[in-house]
């Protein structure tokens, strides 16, 4: 029962190489759009959820936008360049702007209605349920 298949980056590391190994061929892909912002994320398996926690600083809450479109979770927030009042010079802007965007597969074994989203300082946390497998039980009676 698996959430994610990472497929790598255009600049794969090592360390995406393992992980890809570890979680195997059952977990689903992930893409992305070329000019956007590719939020960080951790993934983590509960008993009854996974739990994804992406990191996208400086954006509103209304600014974040979570679509599922056939089977597949796009998350896309925009953080907009701070607009100064007074006419100024800069010296130096490191910080980024732009749009942040991440899309997951969702894996067979997800309810994707059930999905719950929570956004504090800077970090989107998604919860989504694992659907239920009852096991099947039957008596057989010999004749």
């Amino acid at each position: 029962m698996a959430l994610i298949k990472y497929s790598g980056n255009r600049f794969g590391t090592e360390l995406d190489q393992l992980i890809n190994q570890f979680l195997g061929d059952n977990v689903a892909s992930e893409t992305q759009t070329i000019n956007s912002i590719r939020p960080r994320v951790d993934i983590f398996e509960t008993e009854k959820t996974y739990q994804l926690f992406l990191e996208i600083p400086g954006v509103k809450k209304e600014d974040i936008d979570l679509k599922i479109d056939q089977n597949v979770l796009t998350i896309k927030a925009e953080r907009k360049k701070a607009q100064l009042q007074d006419p100024h010079k800069s010296h130096r802007v490191e910080s980024h702007f732009g749009i942040y965007e991440r899309s997951f597969t969702l894996s067979d074994d997800l309810l994707a209605d059930s999905i719950h989203a929570k956004y504090e300082d800077g970090i989107l946390k998604l919860e989504i349920t694992k659907k239920v497998e009852k096991p099947f039980k039957k008596t057989i009676t010999v004749s």
